[in-house]
């Protein structure tokens, strides 16, 4: 099955999973150590978590391009 062949409901579904980013730096690299999640790229312990699309609109907004 080709990309083009997916439903588009499967790709929205996808899109929902939730993604953690740090609220400081908004990276994804989000790790857990001793039941504490904390960002790999500045340390910060300020987890958040929202789907994909939402992260990318905060991202832009802060950053003023695009991530992906």
């Amino acid at each position: 099955m080709s990309r083009l062949d997916i439903p588009e409901i499967e790709e929205n579904k996808y899109n929902a999973e939730p993604v953690y980013f740090c609220i400081h730096c908004l990276s994804l690299r989000v790790k857990n150590c001793e039941e504490q999640d904390f960002c790999d790229n500045c340390s910060s312990t300020d987890i958040d978590k929202t789907n994909i699309r939402v992260w990318e609109q905060i991202y832009y907004k802060r950053y003023g391009k695009k991530y992906l």
